[in-house]
């Protein structure tokens, strides 16, 4: 009996040590449970006010990032892009020029002049001594300055060149601190401030009209330089906008990386105020009431990266906003999404050179009135 006895005491001891180490155990794997759960929260918060705190005020106060976000300079195809050669990208009959923009910085822009085609198919040959500033003088050809969207340079739009070369003398820059430009300060003001300059200088070398076409940020960048020509009394012979936006603010809102910030309750405050006020605004609905001369706009339903409601938006005001007898008429131009031209493939459209050449028309017309009732 007393065998027995110890034999169950043995046993309760055995058990109870086994029910004190699995409390132990249980004790241990909550305590690391709540480590891990306080540690996580922790992370997570800082995560937080990393990401949605402390980077929006970094922009806010970070000229250089805003830069970044809106002149995609950098990354631009193709890579060590060989400008003084446009021969090597099957362009030919083309100078390749530095103009001196500012002469207090010593600033200048790399420019490609891009002559007619049918100039080229009458003869004048594209050889190294062709004094191209007296074809573009002398030839009594209209004469487009393109502008470029953001993210590229005078090389990318060489299909679109192709296009506008059966109708124009192109002249086409990289704006400061793209392609081989000089590096400058990029800011809304000192760009359109070179497109003016650049419009003057073109001008002053020929005797035929001038027209202006800019593709999204070159639409917006257009349009404001119109507005700064018309206090000069100065006025284009027409304007063309490929794939223009409304404004920059709403057009940053179709930006992955923005909308990732675009619920904060201090996204106005340190994006869109903190744009506005260093200057970066493009606003080129409001500009483009501005314009005096007729304006034509092109835009692709499938653009994915200004959606096409806006170039509609463009449109409408303005057609509504303008005195169209006295400013010039306005049309618009909308390629179905199932042609796939999106963002840069419009010249591809079959209707584009008779669309040009229209508009071309149009402004002759409109400019033959003007003088006439002045």
């Amino acid at each position: 009996m007393a065998a027995k006895r110890r034999r169950e005491v043995s046993h309760l001891i055995v058990e109870n040590n086994e029910e004190k180490k699995e409390l132990t155990l249980q004790q241990r794997l909550c305590k690391y449970c709540k480590i891990f759960t306080i540690t996580s929260v922790i992370l997570i918060i800082i995560v937080f006010i990393l990401a949605f705190v402390v980077l929006p005020l970094i922009f806010m106060n970070t000229v250089k990032w805003q830069e970044w976000l809106i002149f995609h300079n950098h990354n631009v195809t193709p890579q060590n892009p060989e400008f003084r050669y446009p021969e090597k990208y099957n362009m030919e009959a083309v100078e390749n020029l530095y103009v001196t923009v500012d002469l207090s910085s010593h600033l200048s822009l790399g420019v490609w002049y891009i002559l007619p085609e049918q100039l080229i198919s009458n003869g004048v040959t594209p050889e190294k001594d062709l004094n191209y500033t007296k074809v573009l003088f002398d030839e009594n050809f209209p004469v487009v300055l393109y502008l470029h969207e953001t993210n590229g340079n005078r090389i990318t739009p060489l299909n679109m060149y192709k296009v506008l070369r059966r109708f124009f003398h192109v002249i086409t820059i990289d704006y400061r601190s793209y392609g081989d430009s000089n590096e400058g300060n990029l800011s809304e003001v000192d760009i359109v401030k070179d497109v003016v300059f650049m419009y003057k200088w073109l001008k002053r070398r020929t005797n035929g009209e001038v027209f202006i076409w800019g593709h999204a940020l070159g639409a917006a960048i257009s349009t404001r330089a119109i507005a700064e020509l018309q206090k000069e009394k100065i006025v284009p012979t027409g304007l063309f906008l490929e794939a223009g936006f409304t404004e920059l603010k709403e057009l940053l809102l179709h930006n992955d990386i923005i909308k990732f910030f675009s619920w904060l309750p201090w996204f106005n405050a340190t994006v869109v105020d903190a744009l506005e006020y260093n200057g970066f605004r493009f606003k080129t609905q409001e500009d483009v009431v501005e314009v005096n001369c007729p304006i034509m706009i092109v835009h692709a339903e499938d653009d994915h990266v200004v959606p096409y409601t806006m170039g509609e938006e463009l449109f409408k005001t303005a057609q509504e906003k303008r005195n169209v007898t006295v400013q010039g008429s306005v049309s618009f131009y909308l390629f179905p999404g199932n042609l796939v031209y999106d963002h840069w493939r419009i010249y591809q459209a079959p209707e584009l050179p008779n669309y040009i050449e229209n508009h071309i028309d149009v402004c002759r017309e409109f400019h033959r009135v003007s003088e006439e009732t002045t």
